[in-house]
C-alpha cells in the first residue's frame, strides 16, 4: 500500500510543482524542491511554504543570523557574521539550518 505522502510526492512531480534535487549523502533519502509550478498546482500547500519559510527566516533574525531589510516592496536578506560563521550553527533547529542553507544559496545565486 502507498502511503499518503508518496502520493503526494508522486502528484506534485507529475504536476510539475516537486522535483528530485539531490540525494543526501548521509540517508540516501532523495531530496526535493518546489518548482514556480506550486502556487498553481496547490494555492494551500504553497502558502504553507511560505509561511513556514517566512516565520524560519524570522527566527534566524530574532538569532542574529541575518538581517532583513523591509524597507522596499521587495525584501533584503544578508547574512550576519554570526550566520556566515559555522561556530553557531549548532543553535539552530533542523529547519532553520534548511532555510538558512536555502538563503545562502540564493544569495551566492544574486552575486
Amino acid at each position: 500500500m502507498i502511503s499518503f505522502e508518496s502520493e503526494m510526492i508522486e502528484k506534485l512531480i507529475l504536476d510539475g510543482a516537486l522535483e528530485v534535487s539531490a540525494l543526501d549523502s548521509e540517508t540516501g533519502r532523495i531530496l526535493y524542491s518546489f518548482t514556480e509550478k506550486l502556487e498553481q498546482v496547490d494555492p494551500e500547500l504553497f502558502k504553507f511554504v511560505l509561511d513556514t519559510f517566512y516565520a524560519g527566516a524570522m527566527s534566524l533574525w530574532e538569532k542574529g543570523f541575518v538581517e532583513i531589510t523591509l524597507e522596499d516592496a521587495d525584501p533584503r536578506v544578508r547574512l550576519t557574521g554570526k550566520g556566515a560563521s559555522i561556530k553557531n550553527l549548532d543553535e539552530l533547529t533542523s529547519l532553520e539550518f534548511a532555510i538558512l542553507e536555502t538563503l545562502v544559496d540564493q544569495l551566492e545565486k544574486d552575486q
